[in-house]
């Protein structure tokens, strides 16, 4: 399955949100709800925000080309495929979860998913073979996002996604497989700055901050 397609549905729905603004209402309505951690500039809020969203939105496609690309490389295709083919119908065949959604608004969601799932196998390859299945790190992205989705849909989406990881990880075999020792190996004595290079990155925008602190 392609990631054309979605591609495709993104960049419709930018054309129609240029007329309908459905998202940006939306972002109006949210903007005073959001999680005080979120740290957002003083002007051009809604904007700055909207296009924030836009950008994690497009990161999707982009971030599953690359997954399987270096996955497929290492001889791994047959354990990421699955969760690769999940994340993409995310897109091309919306859960009931997210039916009341439409434009931007629902694409959002959708990517929320697909990213929390990488998210999700990452943080159970971690402890299980002492590095993630890919190294990428969307965690405060997410955790933005999280809040600008909103509670409680935004839990509803992370419970699907967290059944959806646990029902995906019972094949373990993964980590006992040859290719998968190899490939561990190598990036635990190596790093990442082999194929860093190849990764797409969401990138940081300064004017977007997740404040951490207690």
């Amino acid at each position: 399955m392609s990631t054309k397609r979605i591609r495709e549905a993104i960049a419709q729905a930018v054309i129609s949100e240029h007329q309908t603004k459905h998202l940006e209402k939306l972002l109006c309505l949210q903007i005073d709800k959001l999680h005080s951690a979120i740290e957002l500039p003083e002007e051009d809020t809604i904007d700055i925000l909207k296009d924030f969203v836009i950008k994690y939105i497009e990161h999707v496609p982009d971030m599953l080309d690359a997954v399987e690309g270096v996955t497929t490389e290492a001889g791994l295709s047959s354990y990421s495929q699955p969760f690769i083919e999940l994340a993409k119908e995310y897109f091309l065949k919306p859960p009931e979860l997210i039916s009341n959604h439409s434009g931007l608004d629902e694409l959002m969601a959708e990517a929320y998913l697909a990213h929390r799932l990488i998210e999700e196998i990452n943080d159970r390859f971690i402890p299980k073979a002492g590095i993630p299945l890919v190294p990428i790190d969307m965690t405060c992205s997410n955790l933005i996002i999280h809040h600008v989705i909103g509670e409680p849909f935004s839990n509803e989406l992370d419970d699907a996604v967290h059944v959806t990881a646990e029902t995906l990880m019972k094949r373990e075999s993964i980590f006992d497989s040859e290719p998968f020792q190899r490939y561990a190996e190598r990036h635990k004595k190596a790093g990442w700055s082999d194929v860093e290079k190849k990764w797409p990155c969401l990138t940081d925008d300064a004017a977007i901050n997740l404040s951490l602190r207690v």
